[in-house]
């Protein structure tokens, strides 16, 4: 899901567009909103993240988040590793969940889709 700058509301598809606030400023905001704690350093590393994250994305396309990465949400034949796990989409699912709205439920809602691509550095660490 992708919160939304202006209202915190989440949204499955969002449009990206410019707004009149800085990275930090948003990564601030994220913060508070969830009772965390806002000090220089997580503010610095999130907005950094952040920049990160949308650099290619164009303006006025519509995007998709999953597990700490964005993507156009036309896009085919993905592969990426994400915060979690490691993918493969012929097609993302959010996009074909407009068709069939039980692939989003089926797939990543499913927690052995997660575990059963969950990257092999966050086994090692969860085995510490």
């Amino acid at each position: 899901m992708i919160p939304c700058a202006e209202c915190g509301k989440s949204f499955i598809f969002a449009e990206v567009v410019e707004i009149d606030q800085t990275y930090e400023a948003l990564a601030e905001q994220w913060f508070r909103s969830r009772g965390l704690e806002t000090d220089t350093s997580n503010v610095a590393a999130a907005a950094q993240w952040m920049r990160e994250a949308v650099h290619d994305l164009p303006l006025g396309g519509t995007v998709v988040h999953i597990d700490c990465c964005y993507f156009l949400s036309d896009e085919c034949n993905i592969e990426f590793m994400g915060e979690f796990a490691t993918h493969a989409f012929d097609r993302l699912p959010h996009a074909a969940a407009l068709e069939n709205p039980s692939i989003l439920r089926d797939v990543l809602g499913n927690p052995q889709y997660w575990f059963d691509r969950e990257r092999a550095d966050r086994k090692a660490e969860d085995d510490e």
